[in-house]
């Protein structure tokens, strides 16, 4: 059975570091070469240092949960004792000489059984910590979330505008080839090729501004998502992931109201402030309680060397019983002042909760400003890209019968470029600002 046993418990925590093996290989294993939004966000919940460090601060505030617990329960303490003296310390007396060796061994057996409620006050102070922690823990997932999703949707816009500027080179090329056409049969000046071909130089810059604004934008979002290193050596420096999807737009439709209610319900940042306010509660009942008798029931057992005798081997053994008590009459006044101190802590934090309250306010009227705004962008960048490319396909029709000229032709395009651009930055305006109005509601993750 002993056996048993041994075996058992040693394949149960191979078992538990086989798999913590295993978690932190998958905590290092390579990124994926292709990434979507959800995945962007189910890697930094595993990932991002400020969300690890968050779990673990409340893993820290567990242990101390069970360390003030264990004040309340009982305490059994063994004891031993062996010493040997030098003859040279040995006094006579009158039942002759002192005993050169002692020896003693004890188990102690102690509860409290009354603090004047301290301890139980202390056990909710520390269950107010616990809950603020992970208040603080849901608070930075908000943000991070947040953060997350500002990023990709930064990535998908540069993405974006990489397309729009190779379309709009595209178009220059094209016009670029008919001018020489139409030069090699004299229809046009050499003046209209030179212009066509300072048009599509001029393309060039947009488009690689564009590509340096991807590098710089994955590299933050890989850093938000605490992928930096993971596999940038293997796919090298010049390569990055593939990040999937594309700006567009969904219908949404808010209330100035019902998100300034629901921000009140779901803001992890008030409900942290509401436990710092009780944990000051527990606390204050805490420095109270220092005022009352301290009580333990006590309870020994002592087998111990017979001091009567010089035998080695003899030896006597007892119980005794009792209760132990303590009672601060007087500190110079150290606890009053202490309870001064937290009293003032409480109102402090009250302070900072109705502060909170209304700096969120302000920051759900400016999200849902924002998203006002950007629905009407989006509108309106709807209307000039039909717009514009009418325009274009006039002008060409035109340009064809000879009616207008090339520059009608290439401004146009320009405009359809601007239009396309403009569209984009409105899709991606929409996309923040529904994201901003998660994070100020507390609803960041659905």
């Amino acid at each position: 059975m002993k056996n048993f046993k041994y075996n058992f418990i040693l394949l149960f925590f191979s078992f538990i570091a086989t798999f913590a093996s295993v978690k932190e290989s998958s905590l290092h294993s390579e990124i994926r070469d292709s990434l979507d939004l959800r995945a962007c966000l189910d890697f930094a919940m595993d990932h991002n240092s400020k969300i690890q460090l968050a779990k673990e601060q409340t893993i820290e505030q567990l242990g101390l949960l069970l360390e003030i617990k264990s004040v309340a329960l009982p305490r059994l303490t063994g004891s031993a004792l062996f010493n040997k003296k030098d003859s040279g310390l040995l006094n006579k007396n009158d039942f002759g000489d002192s005993s050169q060796e002692d020896w003693h061994i004890g188990v102690e057996f102690r509860k409290a059984i009354f603090s004047g409620g301290g301890i139980q006050a202390a056990v909710d102070r520390q269950k107010e910590t616990q809950d603020s922690v992970l208040m603080d823990l849901k608070a930075i997932v908000n943000q991070v979330t947040f953060k997350v999703r500002q990023d990709y949707w930064n990535v998908i816009l540069a993405k974006d505008q990489i397309e729009v500027e190779k379309q709009n080179k595209l178009l220059l090329e094209e016009e670029l080839e008919n001018a020489k056409k139409r030069f090699e049969t004299g229809a046009v000046s050499q003046f209209e090729v030179l212009r066509a071909e300072v048009l599509l130089s001029s393309a060039m810059p947009p488009l690689i501004r564009a590509k340096n604004r991807l590098k710089t934008s994955t590299d933050r979002l890989l850093h938000t998502i605490g992928a930096q290193n993971f596999n940038l050596q293997r796919m090298g420096s010049e390569k990055i992931p593939n990040f999937r999807g594309k700006l567009g737009y969904t219908p949404r439709q808010y209330q100035l109201k019902d998100l300034l209610v629901l921000s009140l319900q779901n803001r992890a940042e008030l409900r942290n402030l509401e436990h710092i306010i009780q944990k000051e509660r527990a606390q204050l009942k805490v420095k109270k309680s220092l005022s009352h008798p301290q009580l333990d029931f006590v309870s020994t057992y002592a087998l111990q060397k017979n001091y009567s005798s010089q035998d080695l081997d003899a030896s006597q053994h007892g119980w005794q019983v009792g209760i132990e008590g303590s009672w601060n009459i007087f500190d110079g006044y150290k606890n009053r002042g202490q309870i001064r101190q937290t009293e003032s802590k409480i109102k402090q934090a009250e302070i900072n909760l109705n502060s909170q309250k209304f700096a969120i306010e302000v920051e759900i009227r400016q999200a849902f400003t924002d998203w006002q705004e950007a629905e009407e962008l989006v509108s309106a960048s709807r209307k000039i890209i039909d717009q514009a490319q009418e325009a274009l396909r006039l002008a060409n029709a035109r340009y064809g019968a000879g009616s207008t000229t090339q520059l009608d032709v290439l401004q146009s395009q320009v405009n359809l470029t601007e239009a396309r651009t403009q569209q984009l930055e409105a899709y991606y305006s929409n996309q923040i600002a529904i994201a901003h109005i998660n994070k100020a509601t507390g609803t960041v993750l659905q």
